[in-house]
């Protein structure tokens, strides 16, 4: 599993991907997210999930702040399926 940072090296790693899956999330990885991860394995040959809480997406910046966020859970649920890539991009990356 490759964690990626930075779109330049996002751009590298999949650039010659021709069958890519893509399973963006906020983090906080569920059963439902497992399914949609465990699909694309199966479709795809390479899999590609993402975790960024937008903060524009939240009308309260509390919510925003009190969203939850457990990194290294959700990082070991992608290990133990075998996700290929993990892009964890900052909000400057993204705006």
């Amino acid at each position: 599993m490759k964690l990626i940072r930075q779109i330049t090296d996002l751009n590298k790693a999949i650039n010659k991907e021709k069958n890519l899956g893509f399973v963006p999330t906020m983090g906080c990885l569920h059963k439902g997210h497992e399914f949609l991860i465990k699909k694309s394995k199966k479709m795809c040959k390479k899999t590609l999930v993402s975790i960024f809480v937008n903060p524009t997406q939240f009308n309260d910046k509390n919510d925003y702040k009190n969203y939850p966020k457990n990194l290294r859970k959700d990082l070991k649920i992608l290990k133990k399926l075998k996700v290929d890539f993990v892009y964890l991009p900052t909000v400057n990356q993204i705006y």
